[in-house]
């Protein structure tokens, strides 16, 4: 599935009894609503986010913030922000470098403030 609404996947349940695996929707730190992640996990479908890496900016000083403290880059600092969230995210680059940079976000790990730095970027009211 991709950009159902929380309503939307309730409907769809309660027409065809069937739950989705995976709901694919734009997540990014300006675009974090915790309650639509909280609500996708309590019906046991995975949130996969889709173009944080290209919506989001990189000199935001708080990114830029974080990604100094690892010496990693603001992209980097998304991917892992993803995955200690749990949230699925597929980056892909036709180059290289990128592709190596996309994986290479397994030897440091964002504390708590932190997460919670990104967080705070959100825009969800």
């Amino acid at each position: 599935m991709s950009n159902y609404s929380t309503a939307q996947i309730d409907e769809l349940v309660d027409a065809t009894g069937v739950v989705p695996a995976v709901n694919q929707i734009k997540w990014t730190p300006e675009l974090f609503d915790r309650e639509r992640m909280a609500q996708l996990r309590e019906r046991g479908i995975v949130l996969e986010g889709f173009s944080a890496i290209r919506l989001t900016d990189h000199d935001d000083p708080t990114l830029a913030k974080v990604a100094n403290a690892h010496s990693v880059t603001p992209a980097q600092v998304l991917l892992r922000w993803h995955v200690q969230h749990g949230v699925v995210c597929l980056p892909r680059s036709v180059r290289p470098e990128r592709i190596r940079e996309n994986i290479d976000i397994w030897n440091f790990e964002l504390s708590a403030d932190e997460l919670r730095l990104v967080d705070a970027m959100s825009t969800v009211v």
